[in-house]
């Protein structure tokens, strides 16, 4: 997931504002979240993730797609 973060946000650019912090940074802040307070739906193709959403009941916290 955080590999398709950090590309889905760098790609975004200049639709979304850049990224401020560096990559380990974000890498670091999505291993950190946790999941056992959100569902989470994972695309894959080729047996890779390639998007996912991380949501509540009520909100879409995440949707990345590469």
């Amino acid at each position: 997931m955080a590999h398709v973060y950090v590309l889905a946000r760098a790609a975004a650019v200049p639709t979304m504002p850049p990224p401020v912090r560096p990559v380990a940074e974000q890498r670091t802040w999505v291993h950190g979240w946790d999941l056992a307070t959100h569902d989470l739906l994972l695309a894959e193709a080729g047996g890779e993730v390639v998007g996912f959403a991380r949501f509540t009941q009520t909100w879409l916290d995440d949707l990345y797609v590469r």
